[in-house]
């Protein structure tokens, strides 16, 4: 089971780092062929830097012709190499064309609402914030639970655990105001606390919901992470009613 550990502020102005635990643990399924022998997947070869969709495409600019020709030449199939099973490969870049590219420069996009680019600029590789050097802020932000989810696109949920004594008592103290607040926290990073959590270095920043619930003697508080707003890709910090 993979575990991270997070470190949290709560309403009080205390700290603690915790454990991050998926509330759905990967399940490892074993598949057997029908005479009991186990089913292993294997990598084959698909297409050709020359067999490639885009590159036929760009070969057959006329519609018509490209029909034509997938009907009679067969021109998506390289009879030598389509199917055979790849057993170590590395990612190559290409341009449009097909063409390897040695030196490839990534951008970020930045696109609106319906799909246009709005903004190209060069790629920056975020580090992860979940341990940060400094306790974080609290946000302060709370926002009902019925609104985080029709408007975030909640796509990870981690369950807060403790390890020691300590962090029990952290942990049981913030579930027990969430639940009486009845409320979901905005948990981020910055001057705020409202800033995107990232997960691991290179990772797409999410926005934290934590919700607390009491069942008699036993609690439980959940992360969620959510990818952005519904309607809205990208997710937007400095969020939410105080």
């Amino acid at each position: 089971m993979m575990r991270r550990r997070i470190r949290l502020t709560d309403h009080l102005g205390r700290d603690a780092t915790v454990w991050m635990v998926p509330c759905r643990p990967r399940i490892f399924r074993r598949y057997r062929s029908e005479s009991g022998e186990d089913v292993r997947s294997v990598q084959r070869m698909k297409a050709t830097s020359t067999t490639h969709p885009e590159s036929l495409m760009s070969r057959y600019v006329d519609p018509t012709d490209f029909a034509r020709a997938l009907i009679t030449l067969d021109p998506e199939i390289d009879i030598e190499r389509t199917g055979r099973m790849v057993e170590f490969s590395e990612r190559v870049w290409v341009d449009g064309e097909g063409n390897p590219i040695y030196v490839p420069k990534m951008e970020e996009v930045r696109k609106d609402r319906s799909g246009q680019a709005i903004e190209r600029r060069p790629r920056r590789v975020r580090h992860g914030n979940l341990l940060p050097h400094a306790a974080p802020v609290w946000s302060g932000v709370l926002m009902p639970r019925q609104a985080v989810v029709t408007r975030y696109e909640l796509a990870q949920a981690w369950q807060l655990m403790h390890g020691n004594t300590l962090e029990f008592d952290f942990l049981w103290g913030l579930t027990q105001w969430l639940d009486q607040q009845g409320c979901m926290a905005l948990v981020g990073r910055g001057a705020t606390g409202r800033d995107p959590l990232i997960m691991h270095r290179g990772a797409k920043p999410c926005l934290g919901s934590l919700d607390g619930r009491i069942f008699g003697e036993g609690m439980r508080l959940v992360l969620y992470l959510a990818r952005g707003e519904l309607g809205h890709k990208g997710p937007r910090g400095n969020h939410g009613e105080d």
